[in-house]
């Protein structure tokens, strides 16, 4: 009786395992079939994701060329450098950033939303060339630039009738106008908007397709996790091989993403793409983040640093105990200059100011556009404030002698200066005393500098 007992168990033992291990193999081939299919439908998903990318820096790029041709066009107009002209026929006829765009979009989307939108912006933006050229065979003319030197796109233009015998003044004028005017705005302003279409169309495309693809992944994800466990049961080895090569995987780099850090290339191959994936993506967004901080903390007009960024360095500069030299800048009668010419010109004499303040201080100064036309220079890491001095004075007259040999479309103007130096950090007074030398400068015809040591002694 008891051996029968014990024969019995073994045989009911036997079948157990036996069903176990059908059941192992029945488990094994749907978890292979759900890994199969979310292979697929990730590299779906990563295609779209590729094609997506691609698509719109295509588009992106198309943008950039036509505003890029546009501004070339504007500022030979203005300031007749025919380095402009060259700049403009390099990207027409050699850069062909439109022209790619438009390869890229037909390649994956044939005559579908972005498809049409893409060729209509690149018909308006072909309008927008003829503009240009037209302009700028009056502008070449009105200057009298070779024909040899000339572009045969210009060189083959008709002037008009009524444009033939307008003076070399009424030529340029007659180009700006063509460039600035309503018309040319309008087109401009169609192709922006055939791009925004672009844009909303392969974002709206691409949203649903990772919709779809990120629901089949899911689901089949749940599925697996779900006959895993059942494997668990079944084999500890292979429980204890899924654990090691997916589930630990997977919560390291959960850790990763809450930790605001990046995934660990670490795990099974589908764990990996993920990880590749969310890698590109978190490198993507921390440029992204980085070239906030910079707009953050830089002034779009003139890419100097900020008043924002300007309290963070003065909070800096307090703490340390080493001289420091504060140059505070104001553009002699800016006022003028604004209502004489117009805002837009007034932009580029501060620019004008702003390139050549880097060009005159080190690059481990800190130079300020605190607001309006006023600027400051902190220096530091110097030998002495009279080698200092000296060295300031050349400077301003550098920099005053560089705004008097401005090009043309700048209106000539000068700077002012006062200059304080502290032994030990930055601190309020510092502030104080170079706007006192400044309107030192101010009261004694401008154009020149001031020191608040020299003023005091």
């Amino acid at each position: 009786m008891e051996s029968r007992k014990k024969r019995v168990e073994g045989i009911q033992i036997q079948h157990f395992y036996a069903s176990l291990m059908i059941l192992g193999c029945l488990l094994t081939v749907f978890i292979f079939e759900s890994t199969f299919k979310i292979k697929k439908n990730y590299e779906k998903l990563l295609y779209e994701v590729n094609d997506f990318s691609d698509c719109t820096r295509a588009v992106s790029d198309f943008q950039t060329a036509c505003n890029y041709l546009t501004q070339q066009a504007q500022f030979f107009s203005l300031s007749c450098n025919p380095t402009y002209i060259g700049n403009y026929f390099y990207e027409l006829n050699d850069a062909s950033k439109r022209e790619v765009a438009l390869q890229i979009i037909e390649m994956s989307h044939v005559k579908d939303a972005p498809y049409n939108s893409i060729h209509m912006a690149y018909k308006e933006s072909c309008k927008l060339v003829e503009k240009d050229i037209y302009a700028m065979r009056l502008v070449s003319d009105a200057i009298n630039m070779p024909s040899s030197e000339l572009p045969e796109e210009i060189t083959s233009i008709v002037l008009k009738e009524e444009h033939k015998n307008l003076s070399n003044e009424e030529k340029i004028k007659t180009a700006q106008n063509l460039l600035f005017s309503q018309e040319y705005n309008d087109i401009t302003r169609r192709v922006a908007e055939h791009i925004v279409v672009i844009f909303s169309s392969l974002t709206g495309s691409h949203v649903q397709t990772n919709a779809t693809a990120n629901r089949i992944i899911i689901r089949h994800f749940v599925l697996q996790i779900f006959m895993e466990i059942i494997m668990f049961v079944v084999c500890i080895l292979l429980y204890s091989l899924l654990v090691w090569f997916v589930l630990i995987p997977l919560q390291k780099n959960y850790s990763a993403i809450t930790k605001n850090r990046k995934m660990e290339l670490i795990g099974a191959r589908e764990v990996l793409h993920i990880a590749k994936a969310y890698n590109g993506l978190y490198e993507k967004n921390h440029i992204t983040t980085q070239v906030l901080k910079h707009k953050a903390e830089h002034d779009n007009l003139t890419g100097l640093i900020n008043r924002n960024a300007f309290d963070k360095i003065k909070e800096l500069l307090s703490s340390i105990e080493e001289p420091i030299a504060y140059v505070i800048f104001d553009i002699d009668f800016f006022k003028n200059v604004n209502d004489e010419y117009g805002h837009p010109t007034g932009d580029m004499v501060l620019k004008k100011v702003a390139e050549i303040l880097k060009e005159q201080f080190r690059s481990n100064d800190y130079i300020i556009r605190t607001g309006g036309d006023e600027f400051v220079v902190i220096m530091t890491k110097f030998n002495s404030i009279a080698a200092l001095t000296d060295r300031i004075k050349e400077k301003i007259e550098n920099i005053n002698g560089l705004l008097r040999t401005s090009p043309g479309g700048i209106p000539v103007v000068s700077v002012s200066a006062g200059v304080a130096f502290s032994q030990k950090g930055y601190s309020d007074s510092l502030e104080n005393e170079a706007d006192v030398a400044l309107y030192n400068v101010k009261g004694n015809n401008r154009c020149g500098v001031a020191f608040y040591n020299e003023i005091t002694e």
